[in-house]
């Protein structure tokens, strides 16, 4: 399964409750962005567009542990209104279901019978970066003939961004998917982490450099293997990939088949 927007937080709460027994899977892989910790633009405690996913997981005595697991008190107070008072989280759908009540039970309708043939359908999207090399030293790109201008530019703000590391991202993957990880604790499934392609030219120095990553933490949980960071590394070429951090069509052929095998190679 997957849930777009979602992180560690989320999937410890999903994966709880679609497997109550713990024996419905051999393994179960997770994909971290970077083996480096890397923080994002946000804290990802803090995050609380995450309640709207997860909102319907969340059982009476979850209610003040995951209200506490957000930082700030603007957060904690809105996700524990939030969770309390779901009618709160739930009037826009209503709202719009009241406004167009047949287009929206038809919209059910439509996923329900055809949303999976529409995932596993999806092919992504062709476009390469085919041609595009990236010069750290003199911070220059070259990008493939034709590009428009404008993509240039966004291209090369996002491939030289520096964000700040504050140091967000370890302590949270290693509370949410420690957690995670401990549910199977003394089970026979595996839990398997990797690091997916990162983006079409990867820095030469990673911006973090913490001597003690959350993988580092989490691989000494029995249940826990880490596939090796050069696996997926392979993949990490501009001709795979649509947008900076986006496998193509080619990409996702080489890595759906990839990452099957590696999984495989982990189980007993």
């Amino acid at each position: 399964c997957a849930v777009q927007a979602s992180g560690a937080r989320d999937w410890y709460y999903f994966v709880r409750d679609i497997d109550p027994r713990r024996d419905r899977y051999n393994a179960i892989a997770i994909p971290l962005d970077d083996y480096n910790d890397i923080d994002g633009t946000d804290d990802p405690a803090d995050r609380q567009s995450e309640m709207w996913l997860v909102i319907n997981r969340l059982r009476l005595t979850d209610i003040l542990p995951y209200t506490l697991s957000f930082k700030s008190w603007r957060s904690r107070f809105d996700v524990f209104r939030g969770s309390t008072l779901k009618g709160l989280v739930f009037q826009r759908d209503l709202q719009d279901f009241i406004e167009q009540p047949g287009n929206r039970l038809k919209a059910v309708k439509d996923f329900r019978e055809h949303s999976s043939d529409w995932f596993y359908a999806y092919g992504g999207a062709s476009q390469s970066l085919a041609g595009m090399s990236v010069d750290w030293t003199n911070h220059r790109v070259t990008f493939p003939p034709g590009m428009p201008q404008d993509r240039q530019d966004g291209l090369s703000s996002e491939i030289f961004r520096e964000l700040p590391q504050n140091g967000w991202t370890r302590p949270f993957q290693v509370q949410w998917l420690g957690a995670l990880a401990d549910l199977y604790r003394g089970s026979k499934t595996k839990i398997i982490i990797y690091q997916l392609p990162r983006d079409a030219a990867p820095r030469p120095t990673p911006l973090a450099h913490l001597p003690w990553t959350s993988v580092d933490e989490l691989r000494k949980r029995p249940s826990v293997s880490v596939v090796d960071h050069s696996v997926f590394e392979t993949l990490e070429t501009p001709d795979l990939f649509f947008d900076y951090i986006h496998l193509n069509t080619a990409g996702r052929k080489v890595f759906s088949p990839l990452l099957a095998d590696t999984v495989k190679a982990k189980l007993p």
